[in-house]
């Protein structure tokens, strides 16, 4: 019999990143984060590990608000490899040969999602988004 709230496993980290923010800088120790975009303003990027330095890094970020600009996730480092997967609505693309970085677009919605995976070499990205291209790889 349970009664109350049970929580298995640990907290998670939780990070919100809006447009009043500076750029956000995740690092090995952020690996199970969730990152809530809320807002972002021009220029602002978030860069996260470079993949080869962090094998099985992990990172869910997801849309709780249409951001103001586009928001661009990057490796520290190069190359910037994103293989991306997106579902719901979205376009297929995968993209590991070229340097390309994650973009959140304004046009983002509220519960557009990605959970991105390193694999040692490259970001695996798995993105559900509201309609088509809404969350992409793109060149730098």
């Amino acid at each position: 019999n349970f009664s109350g709230t049970v929580v298995q496993g640990g907290l998670g980290k939780l990070i919100t990143h809006g447009d009043t923010d500076a750029n956000t800088t995740l690092t090995a120790a952020d690996s199970g984060a969730v990152v809530s975009i809320v807002d972002n303003a021009t220029d602002q990027i978030i860069t996260i590990p470079a993949a080869s330095d962090v094998p099985g890094f992990r990172v869910t970020f997801c849309v709780t608000a249409s951001p103001t600009d586009n928001l661009d996730v990057e490796q520290s480092g190069t190359p910037n490899n994103f293989i991306t997967i997106n579902t719901v609505g979205g376009t297929d693309s995968d993209d590991i040969a070229a340097a390309v970085q994650l973009r959140f677009l304004s046009s983002a919605a509220a519960g557009d999602i990605a959970e991105v995976y390193s694999d040692g070499t490259a970001y695996i990205v798995n993105s559900q988004t509201s309609a088509a291209g809404k969350i992409l790889a793109v060149a730098p």
